[in-house]
This record gives C-alpha cells, structure tokens and sequence, in this order.
C-alpha cells in the first residue's frame, strides 16, 4: 500500500478500480432493498427488506464473488484510503455470506425489527416529495412493498416453524402489542394530505386518491392476516426456550453473530467474563460519586432514594424534550475544544411513534435526509412518571453530540468518499465512537453535576451488563429470571425497561448488544496509543479528525487506521522540525 498516486502504475489503477467495482456493487444490493440509501440518491427502494429465504442466499452468492476478486487484491498497489475500504468491504462482505445461514434465525416481528423497519417506512412516506407526476407511481409503488413485506415476514415465520424456530412465548405478547399497534395506525402514515399534491393537475390527484384507498385496503388485509397466523397457529408453537441457542445450529449461528457485531475475534464466554470484571470496575466509580454526594448506603439504596425524588422525573414528554434539548446546547458550547472548527447540520429530539415504544427501552438514532434535514433522537415517551431522568445527559451526548449525530452526519455527507462507505453499518465502531464520545462529557466539563456523572456511569454500568446477559441468555443456558435479577441488582432499569431489554438480547437482535461495551473499550486504547506514539504532538481535534476521516471500520481496522494516521503525523512533525 502506497500513498502515491495510483494511476503511477497500471497495476496500481487495476487494484483501484476493482476495489472500487465491488463497492458499487455491494452498494446497488443495498440501495435494492434499504430506504435510506436509496433516497440518498433520489431513488426508491425496489424492495422494503432484504427478508426471504431466497433474498439471503442471492445475496451470500454475490457476497462470496466479490470476498474471492477483494482478496485477489494487492494490498500494496492501494491508496491509504482505497485499503481502508478494502479491509471495511471484506468484513461487509464476509457478513453476507453469511446471510443465507443466519436468515432462519431472524425473528422479524419483535419490536426492534418489524418496529423499526415500519417505522422508517413511515418517516420515508411522509417526507416523500411529490414533485411532479412521475412520482405518483413511485409512492405507489412503496404501497404495494408494504403489503409484499407483510405477506413475506408472514412466509417467513411458518418457513421458520417448520424448522423449530419460533419466538419463545415470553416475547409474544410484546410482538403481538407492536403488530397490532402498526395495524391500528399505518393508514394515517400512507395517506397523503391534499396539500402534499401542490404540483399534481387536479384529475390525477382524484386517480390517486382512489389507488390509495386500494393499497390502504390491501396493507390492512396483509396486517389482518399476519396476525391472525401470529396469534393462531404460530402461538401454539411457542414454547419457554431462551435464547438463540434452543434453535437448531443456534450456538453457532450466535458465535457468528458475536463476530459480526463486536468484530474481533472472542468467543461468548470471554465477553460474559470480560463484562462480569466491567460491572465491578464502574460499580466501584459509582461508589466513589456517592461518596462526593455525601451518601453512604448501598447502590440499591442509593437508587431507591432518586426514585424517590421528584427532580428526576417528569410529567409530559414535551417536559422530557425540554430537558435533553438543555443538555444538547451545553454541549454545543464545548464542541470546538474537542472538534475544533468542524461544522455539523443541526440536531433535535423527537418522540418515537407512541405504537413503537410498548417493546423498546430508549429509542434510536435518525439521520437527517434530504427532505428532513436535521437528525433526532428518536426517544421513548412513554411512561415519563416511571423512567428517572438522572442518564438523561449521557443518553443526549450518546445519540446526538458529541455521539452519533457527528459520527454518522459527517460519514454520509462526505461526497468524498466511496457511496458504499457513506451509510455506516459496523456496530462495534457506531457504538463504540458514541459511547466515547458520551465519555468526553467528562473531560469538557459537561458532568459538573455529581449525580450526571452518576447518570453516566449509569449508562456504563447498564451497557457493561448486556456482555454478561446477552451471551448468558444466548450462550450460557441463562433463564429469564436470572438475566432479570442481574439487571435489576446492577442496573437501574424499571421492570418493563428490563422486560424489553432481555426480549431485545434473546429474540430481537442476539449479538447486537455485545458491539457497545467492547467498542468503547477499544476507542480509549486506540485514543491513548495515539496520545503516547505523539506524545506533546498529540492535538485532540486532529485525532477526532483522523477517526471520523477514516471512517467506520471493524475495530482491528481502525487501530490500523490510527497508528498509520500517528505515524504519518509523527513524520510530518519531525520535518518541520529540522
């Protein structure tokens, strides 16, 4: 690899340009089927999900193509930033070839899947621009998807009872909640409102407003179906297992997904232990800030005692919105000290669709697009009176700033870059940054208050416990009730945040919530690597620079990333100086 321009040699520009197909092929599959990366460049997704049998094994086809010609690759007759993408496309890729093995094991009507996916749906439908007819058909068009998605997530599920996977009775209720949910309300997101059709000649509108009501009648009779099948047959199936791994070829579907999502190479049982040691570490910081407090009971007294306290909850979620948009200005005061002059697009806060927070804990993170340019904190509203407030400033610098909303804005809108690499999708490095940017908190001031910097070892301590009961419930034979009395001895969570939290780690997304913890971790080892390697050179907004420059990557990939990032900037240093 070589920072020299490729077009030196025709080796050099044949590696190029191979690195650079595969990208955009990789991107043209993706575009196919996922919303956000289809309206990023006026399109419209062909295909809402990417969720049958069939779609997985096409996609593990192409995806074993395109590892064979990337390892074929000389490394060497690379640019710096063409082998980054390389190393981010092979770890994609290897991820799809495994789609067609790992697809019988994805339970697409829990919250965070189904929810989720309808969700941003529903966010693309109402920011759809009409601007002239043609796109009539395009709107259309997603309609008849909605319906298409229904009859497939409901083929999925009888496909997967035939082979013994079906969600284990613990987490129906909470799937046929949110399904149900969805039925009740999507028609309010697929309407139009007339205003909406400003550009549209009268007649057509009429022709319009007529095939709605088709399609509207047709999801409605897709949901009716899906929830029949849901609460008949597929219920009777259901039986007390836990875990992916009561599944057939489960355990090493989830030693798969531990790759997939953490990206290093650690098998269940060390991220179980690794997480025990975690929790006693930030317990003993959170002893330390009672301390300062003046408090000297237990950590279960000490949370009974803010539960107890009305400044640490409110009423309404507009008082909630309140309260996180406060911490979000503070920290847009310190930014520059971290980031120096970087410019970001504006962000806020905004409540989740109330039918998609019954089976969700918090909420999750959504970019700005072009017809809503501004990112938000999706949050959960529900319950204000029940959920302590104490984590809100370490949830707000998490999701939004210095978190997500930097990592993610500043990777989608770089015209430089690859498309591919535009749309983040490497768990341990999205949450990884975010968490070590909730961290920086402390370092800018932002946790004055002893019971935020509480609040964040909080979110630590909670995120350090999903290594011990995600690989507990999905590796180490865990039942329910242990993995609930360890989240209620060591974190804070209420009993329905701990309800959803465990349906999330052993139906939802098993492996998912491994990435946070571990990504973390690895951040400071790669920040303080860099700090010793340049030492009084080491600038804080240059690395911060150099990170979001690179990109995201699995987390081996990144260290490499820095370290030639430190090396290069070690030499330029020395050259000034002689």
């Amino acid at each position: 690899m070589s920072d020299t321009d490729p077009a030196a040699s025709e080796e050099g520009r044949t590696a190029e340009l191979e690195v650079q197909q595969v990208g955009d092929e990789l991107f043209a599959l993706w575009a196919f089927v996922d919303m956000t990366v289809a309206s990023s460049h006026g399109g419209i997704t062909e295909r809402i999900g990417r969720i049958t049998q069939r779609d997985s094994e096409e996609a593990a086809a192409k995806a074993k193509g395109w590892a064979t010609r990337l390892d074929a690759v000389d490394p060497r007759k690379l640019r710096r930033p063409t082998e980054l993408t390389r190393r981010y496309l092979r770890f994609e890729v290897g991820k799809l070839a495994d789609a067609a093995a790992l697809h019988r094991f994805d339970l697409q009507i829990t919250p965070y899947r189904i929810g989720v996916t309808l969700a941003e749906l529903h966010h693309h439908l109402q920011s759809f621009g009409f601007l002239d007819s043609t796109r009539l058909e395009q709107y259309l068009s997603l309609l008849q998807q909605y319906s298409v998605f229904l009859a497939d997530t409901q083929q999925n599920l009888r496909d997967q009872a035939a082979r013994g996977i079906v969600a284990s009775a613990a987490a129906l209720p909470g799937c046929f909640a949110v399904v149900r949910g969805l039925a009740n309300s999507f028609a309010q997101y697929v309407s139009v409102r007339p205003e909406r059709l400003a550009r549209i000649a009268p007649a057509q509108k009429t022709a319009f407003f007529a095939r709605i009501d088709k399609e509207i009648e047709q999801i409605g009779a897709a949901f009716s179906e899906l929830l029949d099948y849901m609460e008949g047959d597929y219920a009777r199936c259901a039986e007390d297992g836990v875990g992916i791994s009561q599944y057939p070829g489960g355990h090493e579907a989830y030693g798969r997904l531990v790759r997939h999502h953490v990206t290093l190479d650690v098998t269940p049982e060390a991220l179980h232990n690794s997480g025990l040691d975690l929790v006693a570490e930030i317990e003993e910081d959170m002893a330390r800030v009672r301390r300062e407090i003046g408090f000297n009971g237990s950590a279960r007294e000490f949370l009974e005692q803010v539960k107890g306290d009305q400044r640490f909850f409110l009423s309404t979620p507009e008082a909630i919105e309140d309260l996180y948009m406060g911490f979000l200005r503070k920290c847009e005061t310190v930014m520059p000290r971290a980031f120096g002059s970087l410019v970001f697009p504006p962000c806020s806060v905004k409540r989740l669709p109330p039918e998609s927070e019954g089976g969700m804990t918090f909420g999750y993170y959504q970019p700005p697009t072009a017809s809503e340019p501004v990112g938000y904190y999706r949050y959960n509203g529900s319950n204000p009176d029940q959920r302590p407030t104490i984590g809100a400033a370490a949830l707000i610098y998490h999701e939004l700033l210095p978190g997500h909303h930097i990592h993610l804005t500043r990777e989608m809108n770089d015209i430089g870059r690859p498309p591919v690499r535009r749309f983040p999708t490497i768990t341990a490095f999205s949450e990884g940054w975010a968490e070590y940017a909730a961290d920086l908190g402390f370092e800018l001031g932002l946790y004055e208050d002893p019971y935020d910097r509480y609040g964040r070892h909080l979110l630590q301590v909670f995120l350090a416990s999903r290594l011990v009961v995600d690989s507990g419930l999905n590796s180490l034979g865990w039942t329910f009730q242990k993995a609930r009395n360890y989240l209620t001895e060591h974190t804070a969570q209420a009993a329905g945040e701990i309800e959803s939290e465990i349906l999330r780690y052993a139906s939802a997304m098993p492996g998912q919530a491994l990435a946070y913890a571990p990504g973390r971790k690895h951040f400071w080892r790669v920040r303080r690597a860099a700090e010793k390697r340049l030492a009084h050179k080491f600038d804080l907004p240059e690395f911060h620079a150099a990170v979001l420059e690179g990109g995201s990557l699995p987390l081996q990939d990144f260290t490499f990333s820095i370290e030639q990032w430190a090396d290069l900037r070690a030499c330029e240093t020395e050259r000034v100086g002689r």
